[in-house]
């Protein structure tokens, strides 16, 4: 059949990996004696930081699966053993992410630097576990940067060691935490998706149906004028567009307060004919009327997001990391968690690719 004729063909690839084992490369250096005494050594490279030890492959690999794929500690080593077919140890890889994070600081310094002057900041925080107790984990953030920080308190001084909220100038976007009003002179925009859900827990109870129907839709219309606004270059809605909204706003407001009896809620519920679900009524229509430029915020600076995802977005991952690696040990592994997750999330922004960058802040630096 060897001059049969060709009639057609069909072609298959298989793509897969080379089988990973560790290459081990030795460097030797000399000291040589010149001939009137003076001895000169060679210098190691800069990967041979000791008389065996792993390379910046391995280094970045390990980071990655560790702070970016949440992988334990213990399960990582047990993985990286298995495919380098040379055992790795955990204490090894607990002391890398406290090499990584020092590492970090001329990154993290240069965040800090850029998220003062930012525009328009987003900030949240959460809780996480150590083995020592509950402790905190702060973010500020943009489309960009990200930086997370962790702290053991909740309130104004873990905001204030942040070194950023107490001099800056722009825009804040939050969830109407107290604190935040606490500290510096900055403006405030409240999340527009926490007040949507307030807005349907309210809902539930059938009095409340228009009102929040009608507040609702006002939210949703500044949510749209503001992107309009922003589309066609504008830093801010147009009067009559604006005017409108706060005028319906009002109006949802003034019917809420109707509901309850006059005057603000006893302190004891169910007291003074006050029902429950009035108390909670009045307490959002007091929230809506009170802080209405901070919920309206979109109105007047077009910059500001509607929401404040951003900021929930980089905390996400920190209750990911709880749920799957469990408590950290101690204040400064925490620390250095948070740090390398504030350069993967700011690379990640980016568009670059993330194992790169772990690779580069091993070799010429982040």
């Amino acid at each position: 059949m060897g001059g049969a004729v060709v009639v057609g063909s069909e072609t298959r690839q298989v793509i897969d990996l080379i089988p990973a084992r560790v290459h081990v490369s030795e460097h030797v250096v000399e000291r040589r004696q010149c001939g009137c005494g003076y001895v000169t050594a060679g210098v190691f490279p800069a990967a041979a930081r000791a008389v065996v030890c792993w390379g910046p492959e391995v280094r970045a690999l390990a980071l990655y699966l560790m702070d970016r794929q949440h992988l334990p500690v213990m399960r990582c080593a047990e993985l990286l053993s298995d495919v380098l077919g040379a055992p790795v140890s955990a204490g090894w890889l607990c002391g890398l992410r406290l090499e990584a994070a020092g590492r970090l600081a001329p990154f993290i310094a240069e965040v800090r630097g850029q998220l003062l002057v930012a525009g328009v900041l987003c900030a949240d925080e959460t809780g996480t576990a150590l083995s020592t107790g509950k402790t905190w984990v702060h973010t500020l953030a943009t489309g960009l940067l990200t930086l997370l920080v962790a702290h053991p308190k909740r309130g104004v001084e873990a905001l204030k060691d942040m070194g950023i909220l107490g001099a800056y100038e722009g825009v804040v976007v939050h969830d109407g935490w107290k604190p935040y009003e606490n500290i510096g002179s900055f403006e405030h925009a409240q999340c527009g998706a926490h007040f949507l859900r307030h807005l349907d827990a309210a809902a539930e109870v059938h009095a409340n149906k228009n009102w929040t129907a009608s507040m609702r839709a006002c939210l949703l219309a500044a949510r749209t004028a503001a992107q309009i606004a922003a589309d066609a270059g504008h830093a801010s809605v147009p009067a009559r567009i604006a005017n409108k909204i706060r005028a319906d706003y009002n109006h949802a407001v003034t019917v809420a307060f109707a509901l309850c009896p006059p005057g603000p809620p006893p302190r004891l519920r169910g007291t003074a004919g006050w029902l429950a679900w009035q108390r909670d009524t009045y307490n959002l229509a007091a929230r809506f009327r009170n802080e209405q430029d901070q919920i309206l915020r979109v109105l007047t600076n077009t910059a500001v997001p509607f929401t404040n995802n951003t900021a929930e977005r980089a905390l996400r991952m920190v209750k990911i990391h709880d749920k799957i690696s469990g408590t950290f040990r101690s204040e400064d592994h925490l620390k250095a968690f948070v740090t390398m997750r504030s350069y993967l999330q700011t690379a990640n922004k980016h568009g670059i690719n993330l194992l790169d960058a772990t690779r580069q802040l091993f070799t010429t630096g982040p």
